[in-house]
This record gives C-alpha cells, sequence and structure tokens, in this order.
C-alpha cells in the first residue's frame, strides 16, 4: 500500500466531493495546469482565502494525474474530458500526495515529521521502482534524479495544507505577542 506515491487518498477523496449534490466543476483548471506539468521543472502555488475549495483541487488534480488508479469514471462529464489532452495527461504521471496538516502521533518536532514523511518516501520508491538501485543514505533529492535518469518518469508533487506551519507559528507568535502586551 503506497504512502504518498500514487495513493489512493487523493482519488477517494475525489470521489466522495464528487458524488456531493452541490458539486462545483472545478476540473477547467487542470487544464490550465497541464502545461506547466508537461514542461516539467515547475513549481505552482495556488493560493485562496479558507474554504474556497484549495483541498478539493489539489486531490482533484492528484486524483486526475496520478498512475495508480483509473480515474476516468469520476472525470466523466467533467470539462476537462472535454479538453483534447485528456486522455493523454489523465493517470499518466507518478504523484506524490500530501497533506501536510496531519500530524502522526508521536512526531514532536519539525524534524522528526520530516524524517518520518522521508523514510515513508523511501518506502513507496523502493515498491514502485525495485529495478533501480535505491540508497537510503543517499539525499531523497539524489534518489528522484537517479530514478529520473533510469526510467526517465517524472513525479508530480501536490501538497494540501502546505501554508499550516506558517498559520500555525504565525497565530502562536500573535498570541505570544498579544499576552506579553497585555
Amino acid at each position: 500500500m503506497a504512502n504518498y506515491l500514487n495513493s489512493i487518498k487523493s482519488v477517494s477523496l475525489f470521489r466522495m466531493e464528487r458524488m456531493k449534490p452541490y458539486f462545483v466543476d472545478k476540473s477547467p483548471m487542470i487544464e490550465e495546469l497541464l502545461p506547466l506539468i508537461e514542461s516539467g521543472g515547475s513549481y505552482v502555488c495556488i493560493t485562496r482565502p479558507r474554504r474556497f475549495g484549495k483541498s478539493l483541487m489539489a486531490c482533484m488534480l492528484a486524483a486526475f494525474l496520478e498512475k495508480g488508479q483509473n480515474s476516468e469514471h469520476m472525470f466523466c462529464g467533467l470539462e476537462i474530458a472535454q479538453s483534447r489532452d485528456y486522455d493523454k495527461n489523465r493517470n499518466a504521471y507518478h504523484v506524490f500526495y500530501f497533506t501536510l496538516n496531519e500530524i502522526p502521533k508521536g512526531c514532536r518536532s519539525y524534524e522528526q515529521y520530516i524524517d518520518r514523511v522521508e523514510s515513508r518516501i523511501l518506502e513507496d520508491l523502493r515498491a514502485a521502482y525495485s529495478q533501480c538501485r535505491i540508497n537510503g543514505e543517499e539525499s531523497l533529492w539524489d534518489i528522484l534524479n537517479d530514478i529520473y535518469s533510469e526510467t526517465e518518469e517524472g513525479f508530480v508533487f501536490v501538497l494540501d495544507e502546505w501554508d499550516i506551519y506558517s498559520t500555525v507559528i504565525l497565530s502562536a507568535t500573535r498570541t505570544r505577542t498579544a499576552i506579553f502586551c497585555f
């Protein structure tokens, strides 16, 4: 079972949202992102105020792109299905999907959290790329580059709730300042 790489999590989340009676089709945004994904090496940050559907967008994008599941039935009838590049890009990429607001039990520091994520990514990579030499002593960046060099398969990273640390830290700082000023 994959932890982050082509995991079923994004597909399950999007499937649940898609079945709701008041689902709003935001799939045209996928078509806007495809040229950036196809060109590689791009970083895209989608910022919106709270409750504007960023999490839905993240799981929809991951569910559309990832190789792990056949998501055709979920996108049939949505606007993205009319795109000329629909079949070419649907389920065509290796996707890492992270929700960064989920802090596992036992993680007491940022370093512990990152170590845990990194070890689970390595676990996923070893399972998916058993034919590649993966040395856990190397940096994750080097391992991903080595896999790309051997397979010519790139990766898409989708991070949801990526701003949680800045929000929590900022909020805690404001609280301390307010208490100090009181």
